[in-house]
This record gives C-alpha cells, structure tokens and sequence, in this order.
C-alpha cells in the first residue's frame, strides 16, 4: 500500500477567489485535480468536462469518513491529487491530498502524511488501548511520536484514559471542526517525524497526521 499526503491546507479567506483562488496562492494548479470534494450547504464550484466536482452536505462525521475513504484511494493509487474544500462554522477551509506519484510529477513537497485506521466499537479501556496500539503499528507510528490528541466532540473520556496510557504527557484537545482541528495539529506539532491524532468516538475513526 502507498502513502496519502497533505500538501496544503489553511483558511480560505477570500470569498471572491475561493477554492481556486486559495489554490494558486499555494503555488497548484487546479488542472492537476483528479476531482473536487466540497462540504458545504452552498454550491461554490460546478462540476466540469475534466474535473469532476462532488458536493457533500456539512456533517462532522460524514466529513471525517471521506477523508478516511480518499486517504485510502489515494494510497491505493486510485487517485493522484484530490482536493477538499470545506466550511465549518462560518469559516471556508481549503486542502490538496496527494500521492507519492503525485510529489515526484509536480515536484511539491508535503506538509505532512496522513494515516487512517478505525477503533473497535468495544467501549473498554483495554479494547481502546490495543485499538490505538495497533493503528498507529499499521501506521508505522511509534507511540512516543504521538505528542496530540484532537478529540471531535463529543469526547470520550475512554479514549482520552487510553491515550494517556500510551503517552502520559499527551496533549488532549477538543474541536468542533474536523479541517480546523487536522491544521491546528500540523501547525502544533514540534519537530518533523512528530505526530498528532484527530480522534471521533462517535463513529470510531481516527486520522494521523505526520508532521514532514
């Protein structure tokens, strides 16, 4: 299996601009899309001839499954470059996911690499545990990497115990947005090689992102 990267992500801050705007101020071309993923109650891109264009309603959860199912398109080289645009509480957020293939045809460089895994819907402390134990093995992470947990609410206090169990200093924070949540990792994060888990219970799912 492949890796999935984030190559940029942050605020779309003008509305006049927008996805494609926030694009070329990152240096990428909206042509090198294999699509577009917006989650928004408004329609601000159409589906075109080339780059097909999917609409997606605003729901925290549904959010997070689609990263997960296009992270893993990606590192099964279904796809090459996806982009995501998302509003969240009155703010617009864009992201560009790639693959390998990707960075070396464009010549970028990531931000970060990015894992999924889900956990057991076991609700024990140990089950938990051994669920985190084991998606960050699968996704050569080693637990003293691990320096954050982003739990979208609502919170499990479960996993919080489980996580601190890993790593006792773990920062644990709370977030109502998915995007926001996934930058304030990467831009918290310490050192490259360092790690932050953006962690909802509700739905067992859990994205790491790998500072690069």
């Amino acid at each position: 299996m492949g890796e999935a990267f984030l190559l940029a992500g942050g605020v779309i801050s003008s509305v006049e601009d927008g996805f494609q705007g926030w694009l070329e101020n990152q240096h990428l071309r909206l042509a090198w899309l294999d699509e577009i993923h917006q989650i928004s109650g408004v329609s601000a891109l159409e589906s075109s001839q080339t780059i097909p264009v999917f609409n997606w309603p605003v729901d925290s959860a549904s959010a997070h499954r689609l990263l997960h199912l296009l992270i893993a398109d990606i590192e099964l080289d279904r796809r090459e470059m996806v982009g995501v645009a998302v509003t969240e509480a009155g703010n617009s957020f864009g992201m560009m996911l790639g693959s390998p293939t990707a960075l070396g045809r464009r010549n970028l460089l990531p931000a970060a690499r990015l894992c999924a895994f889900s956990l057991p819907n076991e609700t024990g402390l140990d089950r938990v545990q051994d669920g985190l134990k084991s998606g960050l093995a699968a996704s050569d992470i080693e637990l003293s990497r691990v320096f954050a947990l982003a739990q979208l609410t609502p919170v499990s206090d479960t996993l919080q115990k489980a996580a601190a169990g890993l790593n006792p200093a773990l920062s644990v924070k709370t977030s109502t947005g998915m995007v926001a949540a996934l930058l304030d990792l990467l831009q918290t994060t310490p050192v490259s090689g360092s790690a932050g888990l953006l962690a909802q219970p509700s739905v067992g799912l859990v994205t790491v992102v790998e500072k690069i």
